[in-house]
């Protein structure tokens, strides 16, 4: 893969769509949850100008992986 030109100070915390934890709003303390979304969930996700995307599918130590499906449209 080809380096993008991008230093690691310009690169963002993670954006964690499908995060497995449960946060209170007043403590901030962080807990896993065992709640999963139900099987075929998807998201749509709609850039309107060009962007670099990393996406990860790393698995949930408590439950294990899933196969994860991506598809990009251009117009």
């Amino acid at each position: 893969m080809a380096p993008v030109g991008i230093i690691p100070e310009d690169i963002p915390s993670p954006f964690n769509l499908n995060q497995h934890m449960k946060i209170d709003g007043i403590t901030g303390k962080m807990e896993h949850t065992p709640i999963r979304p139900p099987e075929g969930n998807y998201m749509d996700i709609r850039a309107e100008m060009d962007l670099l995307v990393a996406l990860s599918a790393c698995p949930d130590l408590a439950v294990g992986g899933k196969p994860l499906d991506v598809r990009i449209y251009h117009p």
